[in-house]
Parts: structure tokens; sequence; C-alpha cells
């Protein structure tokens, strides 16, 4: 009788084994991501995240066979989530851009996005801006409270070289210049774009030709997670995406491109 229950308790053990390597073996990565309330690229529509990006990398994750989840939380509780991946969950973050500090704890995706910081105009100004900012001498700029822009730029806004005024979020800024309330508004091309549009005034703006700077944004995970080895099957399903066309036609569903 004991033999029997040994026997037995030895094929169960045998079978428990079995299934948890076949479950290792053919489960999927998954990758839960982190990102913060940014059209177009990440928002909330109806209780459901959407976004340039979002769509983007659940392309590149089917495409690398790799099961994700979003969520959309302040940008220091995305960042600090991400570093401590072990209690929060979180393993990644977009749109994520690199500086000293970062790259040193945090490992890279390629870029996902090339965006450049441009400045729209009134359809119609007599600018002739090939780089020098002092064509803006006279010209009032719109500023928007704690956006990153150039070192440069931001040098000239300290040392009050020409005329800023603020306002609290992009949409201000864009009714400004609609109405002549500033001259200039820089802010990354995308976002003006899908912000100039929605507020239905994009057919009266035009963007300067010439780019104040050209930001890349990424994908960041700690050094330290383990996951990490899936950048690379994401960068090879970004390649085949930007490849066969798809990268334009995601952007395409929330931006009007020039």
């Amino acid at each position: 009788m004991i033999k029997n229950y040994l026997f037995i308790a030895k094929r169960i053990i045998l079978v428990v084994w079995v299934l948890a390597f076949w479950l290792i073996l053919y489960s999927k990565d998954t990758l839960n991501f982190a990102t913060v309330d940014f059209p177009p690229y990440s928002f909330m529509d109806q209780g459901e995240i959407k976004g340039f990006q979002v769509d983007l990398i659940k392309k590149m994750c089917e495409l690398a066979d790799i099961e994700c989840t979003f969520s959309i939380l302040p940008f220091k509780r995305s960042y600090e989530s991400v570093l401590d991946f072990r209690i929060s969950k979180y393993d990644a973050i977009f749109n994520f851009y690199k500086n000293p500090e970062r790259l040193k704890i945090f490992e890279y995706s390629e870029a996902i996005l090339e965006n450049p910081l441009v400045f729209f105009v009134r359809k119609g100004a007599d600018f002739d801006f090939q780089g020098d900012m002092s064509v803006f001498s006279k010209k009032r700029i719109g500023l928007m409270n704690g956006y990153t822009y150039s070192p440069e730029f931001t040098e000239l806004i300290e040392k009050k070289r020409f005329e800023f005024e603020e306002a609290h979020s992009h949409e201000s800024n864009f009714k400004k210049l609609y109405v002549g309330r500033i001259d200039i508004y820089p802010v990354e091309k995308y976002v003006g774009l899908y912000v100039a549009s929605e507020l239905r005034i994009i057919n009266y703006l035009e963007i300067l030709s010439e780019p104040l700077v050209v930001q890349k944004g990424y994908i960041g995970m700690a050094k330290d997670n383990p996951k990490v080895f899936l950048l690379q099957k994401m960068n090879e399903a970004l390649k085949k995406i930007k490849e066969n066309g798809d990268y334009d036609m995601l952007l395409k569903r929330y931006i009007r491109i020039n």
C-alpha cells in the first residue's frame, strides 16, 4: 500500500514538473507600459487608452509575440515605477527622452518617434527664419509652463531676449496665436498639428520651415530589469513596421501630416 502511494506521489510530482516546464516554455513574454496623458501619443478616450504611440507599441508587441498592457500615470510616478519594477510591475516607459543621467540607469529602444520642435505662426506671416532667432526680436512668443525646449532657446527665455507670454496648455497658446495675442508658438510638430486640428484652426496656421531642434522619443527600461532583452525584439518589430508602411499609416490615424 505504501509503495502504491509513493508511486502515485512520484507520478504526480512528475506531471507537475512537466506542466510547469510546458507553461514556462510556451507562455508569452509580457511587458507592462507606463506612460503619460500626452495627445496624440497617449491619452484616455471613453475609458480606453489610445494614441499613436499606444497603437505603434501594440503593433510592435504583436509582431514580437509579446503581451502588453498600458497605464496612464503622472510622469514622476511612471518614471519611478519603471525603476522600481519588482514592486510596481511596470516594465517600460514611453515617450521617453535621453539625457546623461538617465543613460546610466535606463536601456533604450530605437527611436519610436522623431519629432521636430517647430514654430507655428499665422498663415501669411512675414518671417524669413533660417535658424537665426533674431528675426523674432519684435514678436510675441507663446510658451507653455513646464515645457522643455532646446538649451539655446531656454537660455534666450532666461535672459529675456524676446517678449514671451506663458500659458498652461497648448490649447490656450494656439487660441492666442489664432486671434493674434501672440505671433509665434514653438511646440512639437505632431502635437501642434493634432491640437490645431482639434481646435479647427489648422487651416489658418503654418509652420516655419526650419525646426528649432529634432527630438527623439524612446521606450525606456531599467537596466536591471530581466526583461530588458525584449527591447531587441521590439526594435526588430519597429524596423518591419517602418519598412512596410504601417508606421505612417498609424501616425495618420491621429495626425494630419502636411
